[in-house]
């Protein structure tokens, strides 16, 4: 479910009445429908006789009423009702609400995303939610289930209206039947878990851990001796938090002490959330049924009280058994009766892989049309009415049901829930009747003021950033000079390092230390050590830097050219004499590594999901811990696989969470990457600051990064343990995005190195992008168009290559500027010097927000006002070579791209006749 931020009052009808200590007011009147704009109070009544709310908007005594039944399995497979909705689920199998779209039809509505179930849409102050068919299990959708999004929709309506006197929730109003209006609110990332009963089969479930011995789950202490489906003394609360791709348990304690929520807010949400499972297993055992285990979530509001949003009490959130049966067969040792969807899963378990294929069949007419029945007997047994659907085609009425919103004059219900929406916003809208040239005036006025607000915080940070790198000079300063004192003299090195013009070169160029000497040796070289290139932000502190130096190896690096006459790969050195400018010397770009201490410690990131790059890892694991006599650190995953297969493995060593990430670089000397490019991209992900030198085994498609095979893997790594090897310095990119509500440049989210590119686009909007550049403060350009792509030179072959960039040389230094689309034939790209700082701004007059993405990852929205920046990291990535960085570039492009590869010019054709001169 989408989690809210923020929340805002509205003036068309309310949900959450004021509750006094002693007695609970509610908002409902035989004679005013649910969510309607007027409300009458009255007492709420004991739970066996609480009034049944409508999700509809009829008012109580229009309903169709149907007593509670006393269920069992045959009620559900032969009951009369089925056979009267049966014809009706049959006919709308094909027209199932799959897909919305409605900011097409809908003005103000932001954007979207589209969850398992529900398509989420933000209206500013408040979220347009829509309950779709879509069928979600083995973390993908599966089918489309007639009528689901209503019965779940209106299910959880029902649940919102008939608790309030326990807690006040999200809700605003319902327009449609499968849409909510909701308040926006913040979120506390924590789902409360409430179970009765000791069941379930998942990691996470009680029943998993109580088998295993686990007898203190969540904070709760639970006695020995309970079998599976038996129902505990009392109900427990197991919460989780949200993980990567899982759901993780987590004690009381922990969730205070980890700051997802204080005390008092935590105190206060378990006992509504207690609350809510206790009434809903009275209204449940009324009807029939065992409410087993459900989740909830709550959020907080701008006043300050918590409210429960998210769905309640669902068949998708909740776990239902049949009363009538339970006792008898949980005696018997049998499973209960029950009401779910599991049948349709094990379906797609019996006939497919439902997690690797990537095409599932077609889940048959018979079991989808059961399933549309189970939600409505679900719904009807627990609300006693008769749920609203129209015997058509259409559950919205005439139109096309597949997609919500891509037909505006399709169906009156659909009519009226836009109608409905649009007049919510137009509530926030603050210049409704003024005209819109002048809007647009006004908002082009806004991003000036903006800029020039900008420029002058600007000048006070970069008043303080000089003051800072004036701080960091003198200790770079200092440092080498103590650095080349103690240091041996080293052939081919500077003579005169004692000289003060030599001391201001290198701390002016902590990345390209020592002087150059003379051209009377073979290769010209330079020299940069280990701890130069990788120092991180602990290299100032003499204890840090000490245990860095004693756990990693040293190296040095050198660049050269082979003679004078050969200028290849130089770069010019400028220098000036008597008013003259001129090329005085040069240095070549071609760099070599030389390990001054052998390497003790690597590490291997593999390409996930691979047989061939499975078996290779465990291959040269051995080797390189039998033969080499080295540490080997690999990913979690890799491990735990590995383990899996042999305790052998044990020698391994990985990592046990994010924290401990940061701590990898201090301890590893060289990577060896298993993969494709994708490969590299990741492993260079890994380390937030200095990367090690990587060794890429090409396993993947195309390898423009990874120039070694791996068939002679050992014959590469001795090559490379051994020393000296040429390495590719590939330059990456820093980003941070700086918010419109940001009072200064330097409130700036966390930054993302991007070793490839930056994408930004448009997203799914009609819309063309407006985005203005600057470079240095400087204006360059508004991109109107698909995007922009911001490059280093190693990506220039993926993306930027694919939108008509130029492909360049990953070792020069630069930006490639490339627009995706540009709406206009003059929009070439560029290629920007290395030390400039590129900003990436939309407009306030943008009439749609634009999406950036980090080397393909990490995707996240830019509204209007805010602003991406890129510069050149300070820490590039080492890449070996299998001969020199030219020759991989070049043989690179010619192996995957095919560059310039054509069949050669026939020579039997015609040739030109000379004709003798007259």
């Amino acid at each position: 479910m989408f989690f809210v931020s923020g929340m805002a009052q509205c003036a068309r009808s309310t949900l959450n009445p004021s509750r006094t200590p002693q007695s609970f007011v509610r908002t409902v009147s035989a004679k005013t429908p649910a969510f309607a704009s007027v409300s009458f109070p009255r007492t709420l009544p004991e739970f066996k006789k609480y009034p049944v709310m409508s999700c509809q908007g009829k008012p109580q005594s229009q309903q169709e009423q149907i007593p509670p039944p006393q269920l069992s399995l045959d009620d559900l497979v032969t009951s009369n009702r089925k056979g009267e909705l049966l014809g009706t689920i049959k006919d709308s199998l094909s027209n199932c609400l799959s897909d919305t779209n409605l900011l097409e039809t809908v003005p103000g509505l932001k954007s979207r995303i589209k969850g398992k179930v529900r398509d989420i849409y933000d209206a500013g102050d408040y979220l347009v939610l829509v309950t779709t068919d879509r069928l979600s299990a083995f973390d993908r959708n599966l089918a489309s289930i007639p009528f689901k999004g209503q019965v779940l929709n209106e299910t959880s309506l029902w649940w919102f209206n008939n608790t309030q006197h326990i807690t006040p929730n999200a809700i605003v109003s319902s327009p449609d039947k499968n849409v909510v209006i909701a308040k926006k609110c913040s979120v506390f990332t924590i789902e409360f878990v409430v179970r009765g009963y000791v069941t379930g089969s998942t990691d996470t479930s009680l029943w998993t851990v109580y088998k295993k011995g686990v007898r203190n789950y969540c904070g709760n202490v639970i006695s020995d001796g309970l079998v599976k489906n038996q129902k505990l003394p009392a109900n427990i609360l197991t919460p989780t938090t949200k993980a990567e791709d899982h759901d993780v348990p987590i004690t009381p304690n922990e969730i205070v002490e980890g700051g997802f929520m204080t005390q008092a807010e935590f105190d206060e949400a378990s006992m509504k959330a207690l609350s809510l499972f206790e009434f809903g297993q009275r209204v449940a055992k009324e009807h029939g049924l065992i409410l087993v285990d459900t989740k909830y979530e709550f959020g907080r509001s701008s006043d300050g009280s918590i409210l429960l949003i998210d769905e309640i009490h669902t068949p998708d959130s909740s776990r239902y058994w049949l009363a009538g049966s339970y006792e008898e067969r949980f005696q018997k040792g049998l499973e209960p009766e029950n009401v779910d969807k599991e049948f349709i899963r094990l379906w797609f378990k019996e006939n497919c892989n439902p997690y690797e294929d990537e095409v599932l069949p077609a889940a048959p007419a018979e079991l989808v049309t059961e399933l549309a029945w189970r939600y409505i007997f679900l719904y009807e047994t627990i609300t006693g009415s008769r749920i609203d659907i129209l015997p058509t085609q259409d559950p919205f009425g005439n139109g096309d049901a597949n997609s919500l919103g891509s037909n505006p004059e399709s169906g009156s219900s659909l009519a009226q829930s836009e109608k409905a929406v649009e007049e919510l916003l137009t509530q926030q809208t603050p210049m409704l009747a003024t005209d819109d040239h002048l809007i647009e005036f006004s908002e082009a006025l806004r991003t000036v003021a903006k800029a020039l607000r900008g420029s002058a915080e600007g000048k006070a940070l970069a008043q303080a950033e000089a003051a800072e790198w004036k701080r960091r000079y003198e200790l770079e300063r200092s440092k080498n000079l103590e650095l080349l004192n103690k240091a041996p003299p080293l052939n081919g090195v500077c003579a005169d390092e004692s000289s003060s013009k030599g001391m201001d070169h290198l701390a002016k160029s902590p990345r390209r230390h020592g002087q150059e000497n003379g051209k009377s040796g073979r290769y010209s070289l330079e020299r940069i050590c280990s701890h130069d290139v990788l120092q991180d932000g602990e290299s100032n502190s003499p204890n840090g830097s000490n245990n860095k130096l004693k756990r990693k190896a040293s190296f040095k690096l050198s660049w050269g050219c082979k003679g004078q006459a050969n200028d290849q790969h130089k770069k010019e050195i400028v220098s000036f004499e008597s008013g003259n400018i001129t090329t005085a010397d040069r240095s070549s770009k071609q760099i070599s590594l030389t390990w001054e201490t052998s390497p003790q410690t690597v590490i291997i990131f593999t390409k996930p999901n691979s047989t061939s790059v499975r078996l290779l890892s465990v291959e040269m694991l051995r080797w390189l811990r039998d033969h080499k006599g080295l540490d080997v650190y690999v990913e979690p995953r890799v491990k735990a696989e590995l383990l899996a297969e042999s305790s052998s493995f044990d020698f391994v060593q990985t990592w046990e969470d994010d924290k401990e990430i940061s701590l990898l670089h201090p301890m590893i000397d060289l990577v060896i990457t298993l993969g494709g490019d994708g490969t590299v991209l990741w492993a260079a992900s890994m380390f937030k600051g200095p990367v090690p030198p990587i060794v890429p085994f090409s396993m993947g498609s195309l390898g423009f990064m990874t120039p070694f095979h791996s068939e002679q893997y050992r014959d590469c790594l001795e090559a490379v343990l051994k020393g000296p090897i040429s390495i590719t310095l590939r330059h990456r990119l820093q980003c941070h995005i700086i918010r419109d509500k940001a009072r200064h440049d330097y409130e700036t989210e966390d930054n993302t190195l991007v070793l490839n590119e930056v994408t930004i686009d448009r997203g799914i909007s009609s819309y063309l992008t407006n985005l203005e550049c600057y470079c240095d403060n400087s204006f360059v350009t508004c991109v109107q168009g698909d995007g922009l792509i911001l490059s280093t030179t190693s990506g220039s072959t993926a993306y930027s290559l694919a939108a008509g960039g130029s492909m360049v040389h990953p070792q020069v230094p630069g930006i490639l500027f490339t627009p995706i689309c540009p709406h206009s034939l003059s929009f070439r790209p560029l290629i920007l010097p290395d030390h400039v700082t590129v900003r990436v701004q939309v407009p306030f007059n943008s009439r749609s927000s634009a999406w950036v993405s980090f080397d393909g990852k990490g995707r996240k929205q830019l509204e209007a006002g805010d602003a991406l920046v890129c510069s050149i990291a300070p820490w590039p990535v080492s890449t070996a070579c299998q001969v020199e960085s030219t020759h991989d570039f070049l043989r690179s492009i010619h192996d995957g791209l095919h560059w310039n590869l054509r069949k050669t010019q026939s020579s039997d054709g015609p040739r030109d006749t000379i004709y003798p001169l007259l």
